[in-house]
């Protein structure tokens, strides 16, 4: 059984029938994927039915956008799932299904759907997921866009031998102003040969006899006179000397290699910049206009992709900027270097001239970086983004809201590492569904106070008998086996957060778990099991170390104010507790809210931190 189909049925409106297939559906393009005008309402609950099955299912597992939906098989081959029937909820841009299968017969397959697109409804939060991935881009968007650290330096490859579209553009700034700098010198003292060039003149002028002298003499009998001389050219007994003869002059040539290298690599990179404006343009036609469909609903790809095209357009006007300035420096070029036309369209041989002298090794070192750095291909824009769930975007946005915090404050950052935490009998929900390299631990240091700082992005702590407890330097562990109400606790905990606070040589850490909800709902869903969790059943395996606190980030507006609230609310004469518990909530409701947001935070880490 390679295919079958499934009918995603709604409460309310349409159902949609779609083929499943064991080839997965791999789309060309962000159009391609919307061309169906089929949709998914986030917000409707969904039951489901398998037809055309032609072998006897055994069981069934069932996936949206890789992450597992609890799900029950009905008679007649439904589907139906858990408490929340809204399996699409979370989930922004496109939704794909996927089953696992077993089979009677204990064969196993895996069956893929197309890409659907999902509608959520035009209200204040959603709008707030646009802002979230908007803030993401302007800041760290490589975090979102391809999980890779952001680059730490100017310009090219960065340390990790990451790209960006940035950087390819930072790149080619760099060649034009390292050949707009070197004009003055290729004008007054570039390099050249001496090559003999022939032309008619008074045989007095010649310096050397040469074949092609004796050549033309022979075959131009009229430019001899007759002479008394006897030095001259005897004919029958009598003596001629050339009037006029080929005489070779050395004139300046300037058609060597490594000219031709200058000039040509300009006229290749202005090529290879145009590539990329139309391959930006083309893409920019693929992301939809339209967001508001049916009225209430919204597209919700054509929010979250929002920055991307916004991205892409800035892109796109910088190069048109640069590609005409490419052009008018080809033509100057072109004037003062006379060559034959070469493409250098990969790294050239290097050369005496090129390595030694210095305005030619000037333009060589930047034909190096732009072929050590490669075109860029714009993998991290295909379908990552849009693939993402509302509350992964998120925990991506917390993460920067705490990591730009830290670098405001005065800490630099270090070291940026994806490190891989041993993961067996670990709860699968913590893999990356979406095969994103996401870097997890920040090391950072203030050389004013000599306190450095770990943000950890998703560290697992162990139970204190695992022999990997204190993994990656994280110096908790989970002090009892006892779970918390429903038995789901595995022997792992993994906060979204953990920052390490680090003096001599003792530690404190604090706690942060991100939810994409609002306020009462967090407290009333998730406040008990995380207290639970990251108070009560956490410890530092050094009894020298500290846990400071919890502080849990709910991201959904209630209308209220951001405010941080304190767990502890009947204490007297407001007294602090340790561990501190506390609730903040970080929302993009704003268009300006940085200040807001780092005024916040201050309430829980100035102290801390200073």
């Amino acid at each position: 059984m390679d295919t079958c189909k499934l009918k995603l049925i709604p409460d309310y409106g349409s159902s949609i029938q779609m083929v499943m297939s064991s080839d997965p559906f791999v789309p060309s393009n962000i159009d391609e994927m919307i061309l169906n005008r089929e949709y998914i309402y986030s917000d409707q609950p969904y039951h489901a039915e398998l037809n055309d099955v032609s072998e006897t299912i055994e069981d069934l597992t069932f996936f949206v956008n890789d992450m597992e939906i609890e799900s029950e098989r009905e008679e007649d081959n439904g589907i139906s799932f858990g408490i929340n029937r809204r399996i699409f909820t979370h989930n922004y841009g496109f939704a794909q299904i996927t089953l696992n299968i077993k089979l009677a017969n204990q064969t196993t397959m895996v069956l893929y759907s197309k890409f659907i697109p999902i509608l959520v409804v035009n209200a204040q939060n959603n709008r707030s997921v646009e802002r979230m991935v908007k803030y993401i881009y302007d800041h760290r968007e490589q975090f979102l866009l391809c999980g890779s650290q952001p680059s730490m330096q100017a310009h090219g490859l960065n340390s990790e031998g990451i790209k960006d579209l940035e950087s390819q553009i930072q790149m080619i700034q760099d060649v034009i102003h390292v050949y707009s700098e070197m004009i003055g010198y290729f004008r007054l003292n570039a390099k050249f040969k001496l090559s003999p060039v022939g032309h008619v003149d008074h045989y007095e002028k010649a310096k050397s006899v040469s074949n092609q002298m004796i050549n033309y003499i022979a075959m131009h009998p009229e430019h001899l006179m007759r002479t008394s001389v006897s030095t001259g050219i005897r004919v029958h007994k009598q003596n001629f000397i050339p009037n006029k003869t080929l005489v070779e002059e050395n004139v300046v040539d300037y058609d060597i290699y490594e000219n031709q290298i200058v000039l040509g690599f300009l006229r290749s990179l202005y090529v290879m910049v145009g590539s990329l404006i139309d391959e930006i343009t083309k893409r920019i036609k693929q992301f939809p206009d339209k967001q508001e469909i049916e009225g209430r609903y919204l597209l919700s790809v054509a929010f979250v992709i929002s920055a991307t095209k916004q991205r892409l357009e800035m892109n796109k006007k910088q190069l048109n900027l640069l590609y005409e300035n490419i052009e008018e420096i080809y033509i100057q070029y072109r004037e003062v270097l006379p060559v034959s036309e070469r493409d250098v369209f990969v790294l050239p041989q290097p050369s005496a001239v090129l390595i030694s002298v210095r305005a030619y090794r000037l333009i060589y070192e930047q034909i190096i970086r732009w072929f050590q750095f490669g075109m860029y291909d714009f993998s991290g824009e295909d379908f990552i983004l849009p693939m993402l769930r509302s509350d992964k975007i998120y925990e991506y946005y917390v993460l920067l809201k705490i990591y730009n915090y830290i670098e405001n404050k005065g800490y630099s950052l270090r070291s940026a590492t994806p490190y891989s935490y041993k993961k067996t009998g670990f709860h699968s929900s913590f893999a990356n569904p979406y095969g994103l390299k996401t870097l997890n631990t920040f090391q950072f240091k203030n050389e004013n106070t000599s306190i450095e700082l770990t943000l950890y992005y998703e560290p697992i702590v162990y139970n204190g008998k695992n022999s990997n407890a204190g993994e990656n330097k994280v110096g908790l562990f989970r002090n009892m086996s006892y779970p918390y109400q429903d038995g789901k606790d595995g022997s792992y905990y993994y906060p979204d957060y953990v920052i390490k606070i680090q003096r001599s040589e003792h530690c404190q850490y604090v706690i942060l778990d991100a939810k994409f909800s609002k306020r009462n709902t967090t407290k009333a869903n998730y406040l008990s099991k995380l207290l639970y969790r990251y108070i009560i059943s956490i410890s530092t395996i050094d009894p020298e170390d500290c846990l400071l606190g919890l502080v849990i980030v709910n991201g959904k507006s209630d209308g209220t104010a951001d405010v941080v609230e304190d767990i502890y609310n009947r204490t007297p004469n407001n007294r602090e507790i340790r561990p501190f518990a506390k609730i903040l909530t970080l929302t993009e409701t704003q268009d300006e809210n940085l200040q807001l947001h780092e005024n916040l935070i201050d309430q829980f880490l100035q102290e801390i931190i200073t």
